[in-house]
């Protein structure tokens, strides 16, 4: 069976919690049956598939795109109701047939989503058999998704704003009465125009400027975590926690740092001063640090890299800091020493830290043509992409569960 590969993106409430997640599949979900569906209905749902809707939403719902292909045959019904979104695509008509099979799903007890929609008097008959409906805020006027609200105020349907780019969309989105959203604008800092860090924040940056010392200093390191009680307690219990698998339990951070060494170090205490100093913020925006983090340091060693590895986590780490701090990259980059290229990498040089980068975020974005082009030209293993995206989200989420 081929490589599986799936991105995803959130898709928040009003308070910005995690609400769902849309996956997106490289090729689409029709090739996930095509090819044998009779095995398939066999087995309920393609194991690699499943794997991937667990790992990759967990307890939440997956959004799944349907062409009008796939909704006229039912692949959706291969999928657990109680997991997925069927979103219908723009591209599907509203006809009989698709209304008919929009009502299947309905009765099997899935939820419905119109995608990227636009209002016709045809797609009336389906609204009675919908339970979200996404609209384009980049694609249409802000009069056009105001009337589109307004359309569907007092009707059981929950309206999802997408491609929400800058916190003044996602405000002017919440007024105009809509409850869900999907972009970047959770990713990007709010306010740019601070040039000071708080020092409760800046004591935590020290903290990691400390941890990506050249050569690590192990006294000095453990008073600087003495000093915090609350990265200390977070550094034990992540020590603690079945992730590590040790047979004893750690009760100080002298003996942690004996067990775990350098690198392991340098690694915790980057993920245990991020979490904290990240309290305050969405929680997918800490989770998709973590993921930036640990898809980096995956690709470190998949091109040969392993030396670098902590090099390329600090990468992705530090990729979404501003976001988290609510201030410019090169404010944060100046209390924080970490490799040279690495620190030009994330200041927008092009250099070999931003090329691994750049297959992050062509990742993230589902972006497969460009995936596939920096792959071929950083010789690097294509299939092996999906497997390392899947271990750091599952990495996360272990990590974010203690």
């Amino acid at each position: 069976m081929s490589t599986r590969f799936i991105a995803r993106q959130p898709i928040l409430d009003h308070r910005r919690g995690i609400f769902a997640y849309e996956l997106l599949f490289r090729s689409g979900l029709d090739n996930y049956f095509h090819s044998d569906p009779t095995a398939a209905s066999g087995s309920i749902v393609d194991s690699a598939l499943l794997f991937g809707l667990e790992t990759l939403t967990g307890p939440s719902r997956a959004f799944i795109n349907l062409s009008e292909d796939a909704l006229l045959k039912d692949f959706a019904m291969l999928l657990p109701p109680e997991k997925i979104v069927c979103e219908i695509v723009e591209t599907v008509s509203p006809t009989p047939q698709t209304l008919a099979a929009c009502i299947r799903l309905k009765q099997a007890g899935y939820l419905v989503a119109l995608d990227d929609f636009a209002y016709r008097p045809a797609w009336e008959p389906f609204f009675d058999h919908t339970d979200f409906v996404k609209v384009d805020f980049l694609g249409m006027s802000p009069a056009e998704c105001k009337e589109l609200a307004m359309r569907f105020a007092g009707r059981r349907i929950g309206l999802v704003a997408e491609k929400i780019e800058t916190r003044e969309q996602f405000d002017l989105a919440a007024e105009m009465g809509y409850s869900f959203f999907q972009g970047y604008f959770l990713f990007k800092p709010e306010m740019l125009t601070r040039t000071s860090i708080p020092p409760s924040r800046l004591q935590y940056l020290r903290i990691l400027a400390a941890a990506a010392e050249p050569e690590l200093r192990f006294d000095q390191l453990e008073e600087i975590i003495k000093q915090d009680p609350s990265l200390c307690y977070k550094l034990l219990r992540y020590l603690n926690s079945a992730a590590f698998g040790f047979y004893e339990e750690i009760h100080s951070l002298r003996h942690a740092m004996a067990l775990l060494g350098e690198k392991a170090l340098r690694r915790w205490i980057t993920v245990a001063a991020v979490v904290i100093m990240a309290e305050d913020q969405p929680g997918e925006l800490v989770h998709m640090a973590l993921i930036r983090a640990f898809f980096c340091e995956s690709l470190a060693r998949l091109l040969g890299q392993a030396s670098r590895a902590a090099d390329f986590f600090f990468l992705g780490m530090l990729s979404i800091m501003d976001a988290i701090l609510c201030r410019t990259l090169q404010i944060i980059l100046a209390e924080v020493p970490v490799a040279q290229d690495v620190r030009e990498a994330l200041l927008g040089t092009r250099n070999p830290p931003r090329e691994i980068y750049e297959v992050l975020l062509a990742y993230e974005t589902a972006n497969w043509t460009r995936l596939s082009s920096l792959a071929r030209e950083m010789h690097l293993d294509e299939e092996r992409l999906p497997e390392c995206y899947a271990a750091a989200v599952r990495f996360a989420d272990e990590i974010l569960k203690v």
